[in-house]
């Protein structure tokens, strides 16, 4: 325990110091880039690569001058670039989607969409979640504009926890350790459509 309590305060310590000189947002971009790289990053290109890029680039005079990093803070990076972001369109429901869905049959990383409810002027509300585990009926849920969530889902009612229906609901459970409280979940329904795919 006093092993458990010494690596806690030796965390708290870091990330205070870090908190402390204002490079607690630079050091959680990183870790960023970091976790989503596709690639091995790297700061610096050989100098091959390099030299080969500059040879082969053609010269343009920039419009405005580079800034020279500051002399304050010599170690931070420019922030990376924001990826531009792609209109999220609502999906239809499928005209002949499964009329039930057993989670515990899909395979981990299968995607579910489920439309929920009567159509509006707009649109036809809907969520979709990646299965993690389905014999536990765990998933990732993706709300259009918000970070995927780890969840629970189950039919509302029935038997068969494990059996998603049309015209029944279903009820999503957020996971983790700040919703331990929360064992009931949220109720959803009726569900008017399925759809599953990788």
């Amino acid at each position: 325990m006093s092993n458990f309590l010494a690596r806690c305060a030796a965390i708290g310590l870091v990330g205070g110091g870090f908190a402390a000189t204002g490079d607690l947002g630079w050091l959680a971009a990183r870790g960023m880039r970091l976790v989503n790289a596709r690639t091995i990053p790297s700061d610096e290109m050989p100098t091959e690569a390099a030299a080969a890029v500059s040879a082969s680039a053609p010269r343009v005079s920039p419009a405005t001058p580079p800034q020279p990093p500051s002399a304050a803070d010599p170690f931070r990076s420019p922030p990376p670039a924001r990826p531009a972001t792609q209109p999220i369109t609502d999906p239809s429901p499928p005209s002949n989607g499964p009329e039930r869905i057993d989670l515990t049959t899909l395979r981990p990383g299968e995607r579910v969409t489920i439309w929920i409810g009567r159509p509006t002027i707009a649109r036809q509300p809907w969520i979709t979640f990646d299965v993690v585990d389905p014999t536990a009926g765990e998933a990732l849920l993706f709300t259009p504009g918000m970070a995927a969530r780890r969840v629970k889902v189950r039919a509302a009612r029935g038997s068969q926890p494990s059996v998603v229906a049309k015209g029944d609901g279903i009820v999503v459970t957020p996971l983790g350790p700040a919703h331990h409280d929360q064992s009931g979940g949220e109720t959803l329904g009726p569900v008017t459509a399925l759809a599953t795919g990788r």
